[in-house]
């Protein structure tokens, strides 16, 4: 354990209050009292001598300060901004996928809209040629064959015809872009994968009950 001896001072340098040793009587009598500190300010120990000038005075402990040493600060303050910038880095790389993804599904909706121009029934044939070279990872429907597509016509459900992989996220559910045909247009949208499967398996139903009637 460290020790400072305090004269009217803490160990931090900050003032403490000193009181007469006439008012604490039989306690100390007509001498000086030295007192010493622990580096948190505790009195630790008592030396009573003979003061030259017969006056005494009793200094009293007091808590240093609190909010720790600026060392202690300073690395709190960088685990905090630490943190923060990882967080923002892994935040930034879920929406750079997310848009990516979008993006992706978004050209091949526009390359549906080209294709059918002008034709508000949804097309029996949805698939489009894939420039050589070129990675879209977006893909068709398995399941939505040309026949599959007749029996869709007329739904007022919007038809999935095409999707990516699924897309992994860090602070929200992963997810896909999805590529919808609804009201005569083909458009790109973002769902999370409960969300796709949930309208996935709902078209495979709508499928097979227009299938079963007669």
């Amino acid at each position: 354990m460290i020790f400072t001896r305090a004269a009217g001072f803490s160990p931090r340098g900050h003032p403490r209050r000193l009181k007469p040793a006439a008012q604490i009587g039989a306690m100390t009598g007509p001498v000086a009292l030295s007192v010493w500190y622990t580096c948190s300010g505790e009195v630790v120990m008592e030396k009573h001598t003979d003061g030259p000038d017969k006056a005494a005075f009793l200094i009293e402990p007091t808590t240093p300060p609190r909010g720790g040493t600026p060392i202690l600060r300073s690395l709190i303050l960088l685990a905090v901004t630490t943190t923060a910038l990882a967080l923002f880095i892994l935040g930034l790389g879920d929406l750079r996928r997310k848009h990516a993804a979008l993006g992706k599904a978004g050209w091949y909706a526009a390359q549906l809209r080209d294709r059918v121009d002008g034709v508000t029934a949804l097309p029996l044939n949805l698939r489009i040629e894939i420039p050589p070279g070129m990675r879209t990872r977006v893909y068709a429907v398995e399941s939505l064959s040309p026949e599959h597509a007749r029996l869709l016509r007329g739904s007022d459900q919007p038809v999935i015809v095409a999707q990516t992989v699924p897309i992994p996220r860090r602070f929200t559910s992963d997810g896909r872009a999805v590529v919808f045909f609804e009201a005569g247009r083909f458009d790109a949208k973002w769902l999370p994968l409960s969300r796709y499967d949930e309208l996935a398996v709902a078209q495979l139903d709508e499928i097979r009950r227009r299938a079963a009637s007669p």
